[in-house]
């Protein structure tokens, strides 16, 4: 397959996703979830898979009723990416792992390079 239109692709996705939430200030989770996938599917053909990636949901969470504020977790996974993943000669690992805390505080933790990075995310009515 053609990298450059799989890439192309990815990208006009990401955008009429961002353009869609951009004048939100809550998204649901699941919305939120979309946007990682293709941003690191991005990534990870600008940088020739130079790493792979895992995101988790807690079977808990409602990502279609849950809302957080939108693109939060988006500086923090990239900055892992580039920072983080791309500076390494091996081929590196990004887990996004969502989970409740306790019955109204989901966490967000970006792992790579065995560093842990948590976000607290407070459940918004």
């Amino acid at each position: 397959p053609d990298v450059a239109a799989i890439y192309i692709a990815k990208f006009n996705r990401l955008m009429r996703e961002v353009l869609t939430i951009s004048d939100k200030t809550f998204i649901y989770l699941a919305e939120e979830i979309e946007i990682i996938k293709l941003n690191i599917e991005l990534e990870q053909l600008r940088f020739k898979n130079g790493f792979d990636f895992e995101v988790s949901i807690d079977e808990s969470i409602g990502t279609e009723e849950l809302l957080i504020p939108s693109l939060i977790t988006q500086p923090i996974i990239e900055n892992a990416i580039w920072h983080g993943l791309l500076r390494k000669k091996e081929k590196g690992d990004l887990k996004v792992e969502f989970k409740y805390v306790n019955s109204s505080e989901l966490i967000c933790i970006i792992e790579e390079a065995r560093i842990e990075r948590k976000i607290a995310l407070k459940e918004q009515d």
